[in-house]
């Protein structure tokens, strides 16, 4: 493992125009690259325009015997390459299809309209995804990735290289030109999603391999670069890493020294990192409900010994205060963070994750199911009639 570790982990960003705005970090441009790649990288940024029509694209049908003809020429095992060729190139034309055609976004749910300023984009783009065709592009690519990766003989080689590439590939996604459509999901959100599917499916055969990885590359990207809500609030819904990890890194990240003087100054706070672990608890724990403050103790304990010593100050009435204007708010906001998480009710079956796979895996459930009840059905066809009739008597009593 460590030698594998060593041979293709070597990950380096550099040349990165940063922009910090509200604890997000939009890359206009990332040079992030993993080395060695199996296959060149796909090239981002073409206009809806340029993507073919849906009609001159392969079904995945038309797909899905890439990794049984691999099979075939390689035996029963599959070899690293074909499985990464396979994956790689179904991914690319889910991808080409949500950039060409993106999905309608889900309805608004009129009986809770009071609860929409909670609506989220990430999650929209999540339950439209899911909501597409069970036996469309997507779907079906989700379910063959964990064949695939099970008739490779290499499995951590693969799960490795593919890992290095959707990490790669989600920070490109910002540097894509975004031109909204109306009525349909953010494409950005939807790419996020789609990625992340993928990484879940991985994490599947790699175990806590992929959750090491990715703390690992997260913490080696320098500068604002890091900063990324969507990503990090994506890693922690899909449980890619453990929240432990996740805890343990942003409160790192919020000690380290020496203080980034990004927002003026030497900095009494580590400001860029605390406006990125508020903005990112805001939308984990009180938007998503991925998780629940307890999940991170760690951090809560940094933003509340920091609010404290910021209280102090300014109960103190000091002539001068060592607190920037840029670091007052940032503590302002870590403040009212803390309060709300404190106030939240938890449900009592805990936190829900929701993710385009498991949405998918409800349906799949629940198709399976009509398919037996349709199969009894056909069996006895008297027992619906007696099942009607039931209802029909259960209606005629109520009303």
């Amino acid at each position: 493992q460590l030698k594998v570790y060593k041979d293709f982990t070597s990950i380096t960003v550099g040349g990165a125009q940063e922009e910090h705005t509200g604890g997000t970090a939009n890359l206009a441009a990332t040079g992030l690259s993993a080395t060695p790649t199996a296959s060149p990288a796909p090239t981002y940024g073409a206009s809806a325009a340029a993507v073919p029509p849906a009609s001159e694209r392969p079904t995945a049908s038309e797909r899905q015997p890439r990794g049984d003809e691999a099979a075939e020429a390689q035996g029963d095992a599959l070899a690293p390459e074909a499985v990464v060729s396979a994956i790689t190139g179904s991914m690319e034309a889910v991808v080409q299809g949500l950039v060409g055609s993106p999905p309608l976004a889900p309805p608004i749910d009129t009986a809770t309209l009071y609860t929409y300023h909670l609506s989220d984009l990430a999650l929209d783009a999540c339950t439209a995804l899911a909501s597409l065709p069970l036996d469309g592009e997507l779907a079906t690519m989700l379910q063959q990735v964990p064949r695939w990766i099970s008739q490779c003989a290499h499995n951590e080689a693969v799960v490795l290289e593919m890992s290095q590439q959707i990490f790669k590939k989600l920070f490109d996604v910002f540097s894509m030109p975004q031109v909204p459509i109306p009525d349909t999901i953010s494409v950005m959100h939807g790419l996020i999603e789609v990625y992340m599917a993928v990484l879940e499916k991985l994490r599947e055969r790699a175990k806590d391999l992929l959750g090491n990885y990715l703390i690992t590359w997260l913490d080696e990207i320098p500068g604002l670069s890091r900063y990324n809500v969507d990503i990090v609030a994506g890693f922690v819904r899909y449980n890619l890493i453990p929240i432990s990890g996740v805890d343990r890194l942003l409160s790192q990240w919020m000690e380290s020294r020496p203080r980034d003087p990004a927002f003026g100054g030497g900095g009494a706070i580590n400001a860029p990192a605390m406006d990125f672990v508020v903005a990112t608890l805001q939308l984990s724990v009180l938007r998503q409900r991925a998780i629940s403050g307890a999940d991170v103790p760690e951090c809560m304990e940094v933003l509340t010994k920091e609010v404290g010593k910021y209280n102090a100050c300014q109960n103190s009435q000091a002539s001068t205060s060592p607190y920037t204007p840029q670091e007052s708010g940032v503590l302002e906001s870590a403040s009212l963070l803390i309060e709300e998480i404190q106030a939240l009710v938890v449900p009592p079956n805990g936190t829900v994750r929701q993710t385009v796979n498991s949405m998918l895996a409800d349906r799949l459930a629940e198709a399976a199911g009509y398919q037996e009840d349709a199969a009894a059905d056909a069996k006895d066809p008297g027992l619906s009639r007696e099942i009607i009739l039931d209802i029909f008597e259960e209606w005629y009593i109520m009303y």
